[in-house]
């Protein structure tokens, strides 16, 4: 009976930890995928044959919540396999930011399961040194903790390891975001290519146009408040 229900025990915390692994992973911080591939990659023989090249340009972005004195701000962009892209940070910031950047990606145009995520942060004092050096460090207290409690070592060392994770993880305040599905992703590419149709105004690299109204028209409400415009468009395919 004790071997039953300790199997069952196990397959019910392996289901409750795979029902809830994205808001496990929020709650360590982690804002993409860990693992890249998934059953399309292996099906498909992790050809990179379905994605497209696109281009993710974001004029300014104002009625960001205020804070206590001026900041500096950056941008954060993630979207499936792509690594995570960032701009350069922004300093004298209080409720708005001219970025002016643009971001090349893979995108999937056929894959309705992807998600961009436009994240506004707040850049922290520390660097990037101290938020590797956390998780190394959680692990070391929460060992030395676990020899003086009944958790031992070993699980003291775990549950420091988890926290430091996601102290590194929290680093660099987020300010307002941007979540994007694929099917708004494909009305925006849809919408750039009718204006680029219209206008004779093109570059030799791709579709990048003037920083100007007329050509961003896009302005789309950012969570908690703000406004960012943005513009997604095709780039040419380099192997075509």
């Amino acid at each position: 009976m004790l071997g039953l229900l300790t199997q069952v025990s196990i397959l019910a915390g392996g289901i409750i930890l795979f029902t809830f692994r994205k808001k496990i992973m929020a709650l360590l911080g982690f804002d993409q995928q860990l693992v890249r591939g998934d059953l399309k990659d292996v099906l498909t023989c992790f050809s990179m044959k379905r994605f497209r090249p696109i281009e993710v340009s974001i004029w300014k972005i104002e009625g960001l919540p205020t804070g206590f004195t001026s900041r500096t701000l950056y941008t954060r962009i993630t979207l499936g396999v792509n690594e995570p892209l960032h701009s350069r940070p922004h300093d004298g910031c209080t409720t708005s930011l001219s970025l002016r950047e643009r971001f090349s990606l893979n995108y999937d145009p056929e894959d309705d399961t992807q998600k961009m995520s436009i994240v506004i942060k707040h850049q922290e004092v520390v660097g990037s040194a101290v938020s590797q050096l956390a998780p190394a460090a959680g692990a070391i207290v929460g060992a030395a903790g676990g020899l003086v409690t009944p958790l031992g070592p070993s699980v003291g060392a775990g549950l420091g390891l988890v926290t430091g994770v996601g102290a590194a993880n929290s680093l660099g305040v987020e300010v307002a975001r941007l979540d994007l599905s694929s099917s708004m992703i494909n009305r925006f590419r849809d919408d750039a290519a009718a204006m680029s149709k219209e206008s004779s105004e093109r570059t030799a690299t791709g579709p990048s146009v003037p920083w100007s109204k007329e050509h961003y028209p896009w302005k789309v409400d950012l969570v908690p408040q703000g406004s960012c415009w943005l513009r997604i468009a095709d780039l040419p395919d380099e192997t075509a």
